[in-house]
């Protein structure tokens, strides 16, 4: 202490153990290389070899059980100390011994402690999510040594608070639930308070999914950006490197297995009672809003009750993403009545005529857009021509080369939403559009009413004026005389519970851009007609 309040100097015995590196690759680094497999499988479109990816697991579960071991030895030894007078020499007694009985787990506890500091571990867990490992206890391991590190430098005035829901986020983004993480929930908690941050203090919003942070950690992903793509192609190199991949590639139909079998025993392969209400994404991408809907608890919110007693299926091409998704669908034991499959949309719909149950919903939700055209036309866009505004050469050239949602395809949404109706409701099913680019949300709106039959719906709350921060591709379109979605049938409301949201939806809520939404009808509506928006 200064001399000003007395001096009163205090020390604290510090020690060292044994430093030695264990054999063997460390945990980040088991990490990254299933995150690469996976990219690198996904990348060549082969299926991902499931028994080396929990050799993977194995190897970094057994370096954190030796870490667990010996971490828990040292904390009976700090509690002996405490309840002794001679603590010091008692202390640097039992840790000899301990160090003398397990030295090779002693020096396996240190580096598996040098090189899983800070946020390490929380990352390591997200990447393992991202590559689909499905077991409890490498996350709960994790866990462990998330809390670990915050008990030793939350409370530091040089700790941010920034840096604590750094490693929150993560573990939240990896499907890590609060019921699974009460002693890391708590340490968290507590280190907040130190720092006076009430706003963090509620425990049940930190290990959320489908919060703000952990949602954008998620849509960086699965939007590709140019520096998560880089880290992806990085890590798949990384294992490709160490494999010496060999010329043989088997091409992944991995999903195909399930289909295989006859239509009646197919969908009990993926659902333990395939005559519930089926809810469909198509074009899922990491399965989030799909989650958060199966995970519903109509006993808290009977506003949203629809979804308790439902199926999910979700489709994507992304195997990167469905991995992710069945992983965490199964960790939060989901996996009876939620399945995601990596096939193309048009494919998984005709597949669903043979689905025992109705379908209730079909949710097209952010589509990848398409490069935006010249010109505006009756239906969305007058006379697509070849000349497109905007530089990114991802997007699909038009609507008519690449686009998911072509006419054909929502032509067997409407099918199936009409023939596949409840027996104890009259009422089929119903489509859900959303999309952050007014453009493409017009153009499916459309060519839904015109060529597929959809009805349009009220909506609730209709969008009297696009509100938000306007992108630099509405602008184009509206400059060129594009129609709004706007009037009756635009919903100004999310159409979707909080939990059901996609990462896409709250990354444009939290930047102010503008969703268009609405929902539409397979059935037959008294006094309505399809108007073309104009």
């Amino acid at each position: 202490h200064p001399r000003r309040e007395g001096g009163k100097t205090t020390w604290k015995l510090a020690y060292e153990l044994p430093n030695e590196p264990a054999p063997g690759p460390g945990v980040l680094e088991l990490a990254h290389s299933a995150l690469g497999m996976v990219a690198s499988c996904s990348e060549r479109k082969v299926p991902v070899d499931g028994v080396r990816l929990q050799d993977l697991v194995a190897q970094a579960k057994t370096r954190l059980y030796g870490w667990s071991l010996v971490h828990e030895q040292l904390n009976q030894v700090e509690e002996d100390r405490e309840d002794e007078n001679d603590k010091d020499d008692l202390f640097l007694s039992q840790l000899h011994v301990l160090q003398k009985e397990s030295n090779h787990l002693v020096a396996h506890w240190s580096a598996v402690e040098m090189e899983l500091r800070g946020r390490k571990a929380a990352d390591a867990a997200f990447w393992f999510a991202l590559a689909g490992t499905t077991d409890p206890e490498l996350f709960s391991l994790l866990v462990q040594v998330c809390t670990k590190e915050i008990l030793r430098f939350g409370e530091r005035p040089s700790c941010r608070v920034k840096d604590i829901m750094g490693i929150v986020e993560r573990l939240a983004a990896a499907g890590v639930k609060d019921d699974h993480a009460d002693d890391f929930l708590q340490t968290v908690s507590r280190c907040l308070q130190a720092k006076n941050e009430n706003t963090f203090i509620n425990r049940s919003n930190l290990l959320n999914l489908h919060s703000d942070h952990s949602a954008i950690i998620l849509f960086n992903f699965a939007s590709r950006q140019k520096k998560q793509k880089i880290f992806l192609e990085t890590a798949a190199k990384h294992w490709e490197r160490d494999l010496h991949l060999d010329n043989e590639e088997k091409s992944m139909k991995q999903d195909d297995i399930v289909f295989c079998i006859g239509p009646s025993e197919r969908w009990h392969a993926l659902f333990s009672d395939p005559s519930r209400p089926l809810v469909v994404d198509v074009g899922c991408g990491m399965g989030v809003s799909l989650l958060g809907l199966a995970s519903f608890d109509a006993s808290k919110n009977r506003n949203d009750a629809m979804y308790s007693d439902c199926n999910f299926i979700g489709v994507d091409l992304s195997a990167l993403a469905i991995g992710y998704a069945r992983g965490v669908a199964q960790r939060w034991g989901l996996s009876h009545r939620l399945a995601y499959l990596v096939d193309r949309a048009d494919q998984l719909l005709m597949d669903l005529e043979t689905y025992p149950g109705p379908i209730m919903r079909i949710l097209i939700q952010f589509p990848t857009p398409y490069k935006l055209p010249s010109t505006p036309d009756v239906a969305g866009f007058q006379g697509v021509t070849t000349k497109s505004q905007g530089r990114n050469a991802q997007l699909p050239s038009s609507v008519f080369d690449g686009f998911m949602v072509t006419p054909s395809l929502l032509q067997q949404c409407y099918r199936l939403l009409k023939t596949k109706t409840d027996s104890d409701s009259s009422d089929p099913g119903t489509l859900l559009l959303q999309s952050n680019c007014e453009d493409v949300a017009v153009y499916v709106y459309n060519v839904s009413c015109l060529e597929a039959g959809f009805k349009r719906l009220p909506a609730a709350n209709p969008m009297v004026e696009a509100s938000g921060e306007t992108t630099q591709r509405t602008k184009n379109w509206v400059a060129m005389g594009g129609s709004r979605a706007v009037g009756q049938v635009w919903s100004a409301d999310p159409l979707l519970p909080s939990k059901g949201r996609t990462e896409t939806e709250i990354s444009c809520i939290l930047n102010k851009t503008p969703v268009h939404r609405c929902i539409l009808t397979a059935g037959n509506l008294l006094h309505e007609t399809n108007e073309l928006i104009d």
